[in-house]
């Protein structure tokens, strides 16, 4: 394959809207119906995870051999047409955004811009409308032989995260892979080297309990595909671009724990002498659920992480309060609620299917700013909270 493979940035507006771009073409394998689904699926997983419902970047993946490169990232109308992928008719961006299931699921992560982000060839070929959808022109068949793999984003680190994982997949099936030169407004080629680590091995017996030989722990994390070597009473781990999983030396403890075998390491009983026993909160709530229970109550247990939209919004609640998390991994799982009741309301939104009456009851801790954690531990008789929901077709009634 003969090309000048680039990929050059050239309009401005994508600094505040889509700014970050990077990929590689992967060469000479093989796909089948199979491993292209298995792709695809990936491909959904990733933009879930890292990709955060493609807000924070979404992959492409194109048959390169479609492409006349270099390619052109920029900005275009929402009136600019072409096929959409799994279409054989061309659509206006517009279109494609208010009619396909796609561009209802994700048209709100580009908001109301009247310029979106387009990757065009050097024949003003559509390639791609990232994140929403690409070109039918690319697609991805069993014929296909080089690919090209092209990540958006608002976020470097999460695109070149993306890019590292789809690489690693595609070379286990077989794939070469040539550098896509990429260049303009302060993004680059990717280099996805591998990090270094050093490992104190004491860690091993001080969280695991596990007296081992350092030799012994290089043989664990190799096992999980992590390559180790023994320096003085230290380890070197040297960590693959694709295992962005792993931040400081607690992750290699447990990297070594697998690597060992769960299973294999034995449980020993605590040194204390104490004798363990229920918490007077515990013995409460106990004989509250078993009464609730005894009374034809079904229990809920709702996660004390749920969303703005559930806690305030859909209740019409006061967010003043807010207790939010920083970098939660789900959008459904953002903010400590401070009630026990909307989640409940969910449960019942959720069930509508369902034959009526039905009876509910959550008990549970709730978070308020105004309880300083400390406090929150040796006042938890007070954080406790049951609520009982008796819905009727026609009521709605609340016990506390």
């Amino acid at each position: 394959m003969v090309m000048k493979l680039e990929l050059n940035i050239v309009q401005t507006d994508l600094i505040t809207l889509r700014p970050y771009v990077t990929g590689v073409i992967a060469t000479n394998g093989k796909l089948d119906d199979v491993s292209i689904k298995q792709l695809m699926n990936m491909q959904e997983d990733l933009h879930f995870g890292i990709g955060r419902k493609r807000k924070k970047s979404s992959i492409g993946l194109h048959d390169a051999d479609k492409i006349s490169f270099p390619l052109i990232y920029s900005t275009t109308s929402r009136e600019h047409k072409f096929v959409p992928l799994n279409s054989n008719t061309e659509h206006t961006i517009d279109e494609i955004l208010t009619n396909t299931e796609v561009g209802q699921n994700y048209g709100s992560v580009l908001g109301d811009v009247k310029q979106v982000p387009i990757i065009t060839d050097s024949e003003q070929n559509t390639i791609s409308f990232p994140p929403i959808i690409n070109s039918a022109l690319t697609t991805v068949t069993p014929n296909t032989k080089n690919i090209l793999i092209e990540v958006t984003g608002i976020d470097k680190e999460s695109a070149e995260d993306m890019l590292s994982v789809v690489i690693s997949i595609l070379q286990t099936a077989g794939f070469d892979f040539n550098e896509l030169k990429i260049s303009g407004n302060k993004n680059s080629t990717p280099q996805l080297k591998n990090r270094t680590m050093i490992y104190d091995t004491k860690f091993t017996s001080e969280i695991l309990g596990i007296e081992m030989n350092s030799s012994s722990m290089v043989t664990c994390l190799k096992k999980c595909r992590l390559d180790a070597s023994v320096k003085g009473k230290k380890i070197t781990c040297t960590i693959p671009r694709y295992r962005f999983d792993i931040f400081g030396p607690m992750d290699l403890v447990e990297e070594i724990a697998l690597g060992y075998g769960i299973a294999n390491i034995e449980p020993k009983l605590s040194p204390s002498t104490t004798i363990g026993q229920k918490n007077d909160v515990t013995i409460k709530t106990g004989l509250i659920s078993k009464t609730a229970v005894g009374l034809g109550f079904l229990e809920a247990m709702n996660s004390s992480l749920t969303s703005k939209n559930t806690l305030y919004d859909m209740t019409k609640r006061d967010s003043s309060e807010i207790i939010s998390v920083l970098d939660s991994k789900s959008q459904e799982h953002t903010i400590l609620r401070d009630s026990l009741l909307p989640s409940l309301l969910e449960n019942l939104s959720k069930n509508i299917h369902e034959s009526y009456p039905q009876k509910l009851f959550e008990t549970g801790v709730v978070f308020s700013k105004s309880q300083p954690f400390s406090l929150m531990i040796t006042k938890l008789v007070k954080l406790e909270k049951l609520i009982l929901i008796y819905w009727k077709i026609s009521e709605l009634e609340l016990l506390w």
